[in-house]
């Protein structure tokens, strides 16, 4: 629980609201507060990543004060939150008041729809740009909408209107972040700690930037700080959960998620997914497995639609049901994860090599043109070389390492690559070509040595060749 000794009296005015709420709550008393005080609590929920609770305040402050603009704008933030545009769009068009908090939202729903300088004319135009909570959700709507530049042209507007309050400074400090100077977010982040000790958002502010930058051992510190002041600092436990799990100490990494799915801040079927992947890395396809099918029938009965997290979870499920000679199941398993994200490739590339392993060249070759659809790029020229090598296909191999060099011939090792598979296709002539542009060429006098291979095809000597060619620099 929050430490009420070490909280800024905002933060001390918002746990008192939480726990009258949730005592009211419990007791199933009524209990009247004003529609700005529900608004607040709302965003303190979702800030606490308790979305069902925050749609909850919301929706019983609608039954308190009905059309409430406030908490219509608040309800449709919520839906933006978890990518339910159009339940946003209806919400603001149930709002009769044009109050700067609805015109920004309308400006941001805009946006996202790609109507830029329908939004911005929206904005210009506010009568109260000056206000500062006005200003606080422009920023972190250019933010949501990666365009952190902009963001930061309005917080100058704030600094020469409120100097470096705690607003101020914490509303900096994440645009900074955003723009990936980490030096100076975070700079700011610790000024807010030198002002208060136990801020909870700029220790996470902090971890935030030391996880990007790879510094895990102070994100651990940062976490660990959070959770001194907020032992429900539900964030503070995922983060610190990613982390344990990158160093590989699955035991720390569960119990930290088991602790956030306490606080209901993440679904029950994490852990599951979790254990899944990681046994997934470790080749160990059948425990994998288990845990995996676990995890899509928790999502199932929960009702946790969260797309990519199912994608995820379907793909890995797909990977260890190849490998335990399951493929027709395993298709199932690509089929449903191409339905949930249609525009994710790595279904169709996934099932594409399941059908070539079928003897199905067709539908692999099909689904292989469908990824190129979505993602006409060299990555997934690259990918399909790679499988196509794999699988024994040395003429696909080529054509599509030669699509990648024509596109990008810098990419990673795609010359080193070509030079392979020329190799195994005896083509010698190709194989002289593409080993000049490699990053680390076999020597002409070195060649000499292997030029008995195109008529012996001896195996030791393409070992050789093989290990020197692709060897990493």
């Amino acid at each position: 629980m929050k430490k009420k000794n070490f909280l800024t009296d905002k933060e001390r005015e918002m746990v008192e609201l939480t726990e009258s709420y949730e005592s009211a709550l419990s007791a199933n008393k009524p209990l009247y507060m004003d529609a700005d005080d529900l608004a607040d609590l709302a965003d303190w929920y979702a800030m606490h990543l308790q979305k069902e609770k925050a749609m909850q305040v919301v929706e019983y402050g609608l039954k308190i004060h009905p059309n409430n603009t406030t908490l219509f704008v608040e309800q449709a933030y919520l839906y933006l939150d978890d990518q339910e545009r159009d339940k946003a769009k209806e919400i603001l068009a149930s709002i009769k008041e044009e109050t700067s908090e609805a015109i920004i939202l309308k400006a941001n729903i805009l946006m996202g729809e790609g109507h830029e300088e329908a939004a911005e004319e929206l904005l210009n135009n506010l009568t109260s740009e000056e206000d500062l909570g006005n200003i606080i959700d422009i920023v972190y709507m250019y933010m949501d909408m990666d365009q952190p530049q902009k963001a930061l042209d309005w917080l100058v507007r704030g600094e020469a209107l409120y100097g470096e309050n705690e607003n101020i400074l914490g509303l900096s400090a994440d645009c900074f972040y955003a723009l990936q100077d980490f030096d100076k977010a975070i700079n700011l982040f610790n000024k807010m700690i030198d002002n208060n000790p136990y801020s909870t958002s700029a220790w996470m502010g902090l971890a935030r930037c030391h996880f990007d930058m790879g510094d895990y051992e102070k994100v651990l510190e940062d976490c660990d700080y959070a959770l001194v002041a907020d032992d429900e600092f539900a964030e503070a436990y995922i983060m610190r959960g990613q982390v344990y799990a990158e160093l590989d100490n699955e035991e720390a990494a569960i119990n930290d998620y088991k602790k956030a799915i306490s606080l209901k801040a993440i679904p029950e079927n994490i852990v599951d997914t979790f254990i899944g992947i990681n046994r997934t890395r470790q080749s160990k396809w059948e425990e994998g497995y288990e845990h995996l099918s676990r995890a899509i029938a928790l999502s199932s009965s929960k009702g946790d639609e969260d797309p990519l997290s199912l994608y995820s979870i379907h793909i890995n499920a797909a990977v260890c049901l190849m490998n335990m000679n399951q493929k027709q199941k395993a298709l199932e398993h690509c089929q449903l994860a191409s339905e949930l994200v249609p525009e994710e490739i790595g279904a169709y590339m996934l099932q594409g090599r399941i059908h070539i392993e079928l003897d199905e060249f067709e539908k692999g070759l099909k689904c292989w043109a469908k990824a190129l659809r979505y993602a006409p790029y060299p990555a997934t020229w690259y990918e399909i070389g790679i499988y196509s090598m794999e699988l024994g296909m040395l003429e696909n191999a080529q054509k599509a390492f030669e699509r990648v060099a024509d596109m990008d011939s810098s990419y990673e090792d795609v010359n080193e690559r070509l030079a392979a598979v020329c190799l195994l296709r005896s083509d010698k002539e190709g194989f002289l070509r593409y080993n000049l542009r490699c990053h680390n060429p076999i020597p002409e006098e070195e060649l000499q040595r292997f030029e008995s291979f195109y008529e012996s095809n001896d195996m030791k000597q393409l070992s050789e060749i093989l290990k020197h060619i692709l060897k990493k620099n």
